[in-house]
């Protein structure tokens, strides 16, 4: 792709950023989204919908945060809000996609615990049978047509039972209730918070006291849940943040430095050398060298 100041923030792709309601939920066909931009989507991220493909024929490239996934039918697609993501569709291609506004993930993940590991990460899998999975999409699509008594409770079910099989077909494993569920919901939220302020740098008290969290309690909900530390993480979220920059735009890496909080272009250069092992100027180069690693 050719360079650009920015990667763009849609609410549904090529749609500009609205309000999102407290229950938004949308299904659409992958071929209708797909076939009017040549079955190649460009990078783009929304800031509060994260989406479940289910790709029932053909084949893909996505790319995800920096990650490049390769599969072909059937196969189950997770990508979270935020996350910079960008398809190559076959022609032959079909299948759905579910975006799901984060406040009705966030509801349905109080009833359910674990379900929100769905969406820690980009994902692709491919799966023996896309059947019920495709049937329970159509059930949820289908309670999106009604207006009735009701609806809005039904249309709750039905996406958690869709989100539940997801979760199955993944072969996610749900959580059991006590101190476990409890870290995982406190390494969400962290996850949330750090998304909100990574660039202003707080400090692990910081993000512990608005959390209403001890910082080893917040310490050992990260530990517990990813493996690592929450400064660990934080400054992960900057690094990918600079790799995103560098990848797809083409503002200068003191002007990225900057605009991630780093007043020492040196410094972020020596952050950025210690977490990914090249210095911004050779990653960049490196990522021109592969086409940008992007259509």
């Amino acid at each position: 792709m050719s360079a650009c100041d920015a990667i763009p923030t849609f609410f549904l792709l090529g749609e500009a950023p609205r309000p999102i309601g407290d229950r938004f939920v949308h299904v659409e066909s992958l071929k209708e989204r797909s076939r009017p931009s040549d079955w190649h989507i460009r990078p783009h991220a929304h800031d509060e919908l994260s989406h479940v493909f289910l790709v029932r024929a053909g084949g893909s490239a996505m790319h995800a945060d920096m990650n490049h996934f390769h599969f072909r039918a059937p196969a189950v697609l997770t990508v979270p809000c935020r996350c910079i993501h960008a398809f190559e569709f076959e022609a032959d291609m079909s299948g759905f996609v579910a975006t799901i506004g984060e406040a009705h993930l966030r509801r349905i993940v109080r009833q359910t615990p674990g379900l929100e590991r769905l969406f820690d990460a980009p994902s692709v899998k491919t799966i023996e049978d896309d059947a019920a999975l495709a049937r329970d999409l159509s059930a949820v699509d289908d309670e999106l047509g009604w207006n009735s008594a009701f609806s809005a409770a039904a249309l709750e079910a039905r996406l958690s039972v869709f989100l539940i099989e997801t979760a199955r077909a993944l072969g996610a494993q749900g959580e059991g209730r006590g101190e476990r569920n409890r870290r995982r919901a406190i390494a969400a939220r962290f996850r949330r918070l750090l998304d909100a302020h990574f660039k202003e740098h707080w400090s692990v008290e910081a993000y512990a006291a608005a959390l209403g969290v001890s910082p080893l309690g917040l310490r050992r909900a990260c530990v517990d849940a990813t493996g690592r530390s929450p400064s660990r993480l934080a400054k992960e979220r900057i690094v990918l943040e600079a790799q995103h920059s560098l990848a797809y735009s083409n503002r200068g890496i003191v002007q990225i430095g900057f605009s991630l909080g780093y007043q020492d272009p040196a410094y972020f250069s020596r952050v950025f050398g210690r977490h990914v092992g090249l210095s911004p100027q050779a990653y960049r180069r490196r990522i021109a060298r592969q086409g940008s690693g992007a259509p």
